[in-house]
């Protein structure tokens, strides 16, 4: 999440801009953003089920 402690956002910002085509989403809340922030879940879900490019 934009707050997370454990594993901070620049971190993530980091590897996404070193990999072609990655994209970003940062939900409100720390680590547990999927808890914290109700839109997090469904999109992370909808992502996952996406067919591979």
């Amino acid at each position: 999440g934009r707050y997370d402690g454990i594993a901070p956002p620049a971190n993530s910002e980091s590897i996404a801009s070193q990999v072609p085509g990655a994209e970003l989403r940062l939900y409100e809340g720390g680590h547990v953003f999927f808890v914290q922030d109700r839109t997090a879940l469904p999109e992370v879900l909808d992502f996952l089920d996406q067919p591979d490019p």
